[in-house]
């Protein structure tokens, strides 16, 4: 267990306003926070503004959003501006205020303790609000370590009667400006609280309603329009990973696929990958009664190494996307002197030593809050109704810092890998011994992310061309693009790479597609939303041992996307970003074997 030198509570609170329609509505919403053990706390009360404090400045645009917006906004703001090592999103509620001067009140019941609300609003000019507020905490816990509100729900009712006092954590009277966010910070015995106020005009309008849904009998398949061929990696293929991917498709009047639920799991990559094909099909539309109607039907896809995919591995020879005689000559010289730098880049026995310093921080989603099945409608009345999007999980938002002995020792075609930890989240680590082997790092092998797009033997999974030229740290460059031919090569679904024009060292790569381990939630989740994730890999070479490159810099991003389609109603938003750094090198390379890592 990490030793925390504070927990913090976060209390959000966003103020709607509508003088048109003297309308305001008050959301919300709650959050618990912790603080790295050398870490300053708050003296005394302290207020922020967006306006003011440049740290926030960024929810000024963000905040002005929807609902799911806002809370993305919020989280990724204030676990940046005030460092938490780590994010909990606790609960959230929402009151009307019908400008009248009554105080609402409200009792939240929570593991944590009774939390009671009172405000009261007063209007003081067209774009500001006065806001008065006072909220208590109950001083004790309701329910102990490993109890749960839906568990022990009765108890937790029958403590909230006897909590005793209660104690106030906050009241303040504050002035709002509209799409101005205003954080408040409040001292409390080992820690702090948080209250963010935001007030936004918005006209008022009748709730729509939504055609009554209901789900229809599973028919027999109808026929496919638009097919595409699922990724099936050779790694996977050649570990005999092969199976029947059973999916759960809602079609639409027209014959799209509006939604897909993953019935039975082979692997979570080929789960990803049928469902990322799958929503791209088109079908036949279903007739009933003369008129198209929505269905819900049972697709089955087969993952089989000798059935996969022959025509895709037909290609013995280079990709060469050019067409112009002397830019396809020019392109080949490039791919020639790339793939001589890979051999030798492969054929080092490259044994080093560096230090590795990884900051991270990772978002998770709330899977069983937001996926409940798919509703379709058997005898038309309106389309399919999947107005669900996924938000953040309130139980879990990450903050990590590592600094490592990354040792790297190849000798034939044997490689070996080792983080031994030397800070964790800031503290030095006793045990010189301990390894960080966490898969998502460990999966990475920065030294030969150039070999997976150029090396001679993998050349013919690709299509290759110039895009254009570049300046790496006054080098001349060429940026080439690859294309894998069956969609997906290994998790790499597109790539660009700078070479060195004269040496053909490989001086960046940027690399696109989930890799095919270390990311599981990002496979579940994405299959689940039924999103296509941005997952981006850079890495840049810029220390030079004996003319081989090594790298410098190594960052990922991973976002979730704003929209796209039916199913693809979330805002795009960090999932997870890392940045690594490799430096103060020890080197021990000779010349061994060319065949290494594939």
């Amino acid at each position: 267990m990490k030793k925390l030198a504070a927990l913090t509570a976060v209390l959000v609170f966003f103020v709607a306003a509508s003088p048109a329609a003297e309308r305001t509505v008050i959301r919300i919403l709650v959050f618990r926070g912790a603080w790295p053990v050398d870490h300053p706390l708050l003296k005394e009360a302290t207020v922020w503004t967006a306006s003011s404090e440049p740290r926030l400045a960024s929810l000024r645009g963000k905040a002005a959003g929807p609902e799911s917006v806002d809370k993305a906004a919020l989280v990724e703001t204030l676990i940046d501006a005030f460092d938490f090592e780590s994010l909990e999103d606790v609960f959230a509620f929402a009151k009307e205020w019908s400008g009248s001067g009554r105080v609402i009140e409200d009792r939240i019941l929570h593991g944590l303790g009774v939390f009671e609300f009172s405000l009261k609003a007063r209007r003081v000019g067209p774009d500001s609000i006065e806001l008065t507020a006072i909220v208590k905490k109950s001083k004790n816990r309701l329910l102990r370590e490993g109890e749960s509100m839906e568990k022990d729900m009765a108890k937790a009712v029958e403590a909230a009667a006897h909590a005793g006092d209660m104690e106030t954590i906050l009241d303040r009277t504050v002035a709002l400006t509209e799409n101005d966010p205003m954080i408040v910070g409040v001292p409390e015995a080992g820690g702090a609280f948080f209250l963010a106020f935001l007030t936004r005009s918005e006209e008022a309008s009748p709730t729509a309603k939504g055609p009554e849904s209901k789900a229809s009998e599973i028919v027999a398949n109808p026929k496919p329009v638009h097919q595409v061929v699922p990724a099936y990696p050779e790694d996977l293929q050649r570990q005999g990973i092969k199976g029947q991917v059973g999916i759960l498709v809602a079609v639409d009047e027209e014959g799209r696929v509006a939604g897909l639920k993953v019935t039975k799991s082979l692997h979570p990559y080929l789960d990803y990958a049928a469902v990322q094909a799958l929503r791209q099909w088109t079908y036949e539309p279903v007739l009933e009664g003369g008129k198209p109607v929505p269905v819900t039907i049972e697709v089955d896809v087969n993952f089989d190494p000798e059935a996969y995919g022959a025509e895709e591995k037909a290609a013995a020879e280079a990709g060469l996307a050019e067409t112009d005689p002397a830019a396809k000559a020019e392109l080949q010289r490039i791919l020639d002197g790339g793939s001589e730098y890979c051999r030798r880049l492969l054929g080092a026995a490259l044994d080093f030593v560096c230090e590795e310093t990884i900051k991270e921080v990772h978002f998770n989603f709330n899977l069983e809050q937001k996926w409940a099945g798919i509703a379709v409608q058997s005898k038309g009345g309106g389309p399919v109704m999947t107005t669900w999007f996924p938000t953040r999980d309130p139980a879990r938002t990450e903050k990590n810092s590592f600094v490592s002995e990354y040792m790297f020792v190849k000798k034939g075609e044997e490689v070996e890998e080792r983080r031994i930890l030397l800070k964790e989240n800031g503290r030095k680590t006793a045990d010189r011994t301990r390894l960080l082997e966490e898969p998502r790092f460990t999966i990475l092998v920065p030294m030969f992310a150039p070999a997976r797009l150029l090396e001679e033997g993998r050349r013919g999974l690709f299509y290759y061309r110039i895009l254009e030229e570049d300046r790496i740290k006054g080098r001349r460059a060429y940026v080439l693009e690859a294309t894998p031919k069956s969609g997906s090569e290994n998790g790499v679904e597109y790539a660009k790479i700078w070479v060195d024009r004269s040496t053909f060292q490989i001086l960046r790569s940027k690399i696109e597609g989930v890799p095919l381990e270390g990311f599981e939630d990002v496979l579940v989740e994405s299959s689940a939303f039924l999103i296509k994730p941005s997952f981006t890999t850079t890495y840049v070479y810029d220390v030079e041992q004996k003319g081989v490159l090594f790298p410098s810099q190594l960052e990922i991003r991973v976002l979730y996307p704003v929209e796209g389609g039916p199913m693809m109603l979330m805002p795009r938003t960090v999932k997870w970003k890392a940045d690594l750094a490799y430096d103060k090198y020890r080197f021990f390379t000779v010349e061994t074997d060319s065949k290494v890592i594939k």
